[in-house]
This record gives C-alpha cells, sequence and structure tokens, in this order.
C-alpha cells in the first residue's frame, strides 16, 4: 500500500470510526504512519497520539461515532 493510500485510508477513518469498535491494526497503522509522515511530533496539538491499542479514538482530531443502525 503506497503512502498516499494509507494517508487517505486514515481520512476514512476519521469519518467512519466506530466508538464502540476496535480499529483495525490496518487503520492504526495507517494513522501512525500519517502522524509520523506529516511531522506529528511538531504539532501544535498532538494529545495521546500512538497511545496504546484501543485508544485511537481520543487521539488529538480523531472524531468517533456510531453509524446508526440500518433500517
Amino acid at each position: 500500500m503506497n503512502q498516499m493510500t494509507r494517508w487517505l485510508s486514515a481520512l476514512a477513518l476519521l469519518m467512519s470510526c466506530s466508538a464502540q469498535a476496535q480499529v483495525s491494526e490496518s487503520e492504526r497503522q495507517a494513522l501512525i504512519d500519517f502522524y509520523h509522515s506529516t511531522n506529528g511530533p511538531q504539532w501544535l496539538d498532538s494529545s495521546n497520539w500512538l497511545g496504546p491499542e484501543g485508544t485511537e479514538c481520543d487521539w488529538q482530531g480523531i472524531w468517533c461515532y456510531e453509524e446508526p443502525d440500518a433500517a
């Protein structure tokens, strides 16, 4: 998977992550790659980034929501 594809996957995760579901390892890795590729340590606020597995929805700038049940 090329770097741009990983970034796009990370951005898609921002919009589709469920607060109740675990982020997949590939999605987590895409976010980590995005962080490193965009000089994350130099961001104005990188609170909680690179925390333990299961904390991705607490990373600054990551919004998670539950998708409504399909009717």
